[in-house]
């Protein structure tokens, strides 16, 4: 069984017009945590748009921590290009997104 398994992800992996139809695809125990690690591991840390809301905020939060839901967003933070910032400026006013 193992065998054939190996031999299908091959050919899904060498032919991408076939791979795309298939609705199930085959992984090797542990790929899922072994790429979950390699991710964690190629983390380069918070971009400077994100640092740039966290910290513009932090003294409001210290202040009075309930502003962190209360808190208009600045002009322009929906305007933001960076991804990740963007998600932390829809975190931090509740609002809802469709993903």
């Amino acid at each position: 069984m193992t065998t054939m398994l190996t031999e299908i992800r091959t050919i899904m992996e060498e032919r991408t017009d076939v791979s795309t139809k298939m609705r199930l695809c085959i992984k090797e125990k542990g790929e899922k945590e072994r790429t979950r690690l390699k991710l964690l591991f190629q983390y380069s840390g918070v971009d400077a748009e994100t640092l740039r809301v966290l910290e513009g905020c932090e003294d409001l939060w210290k202040t009075d921590p309930s502003q962190f839901w209360e808190a208009p967003a600045p002009l322009g933070w929906n305007k933001l290009s960076n991804a990740q910032a963007q998600i932390v400026s829809y975190y931090l006013h509740g609002q809802d997104v469709d993903a």
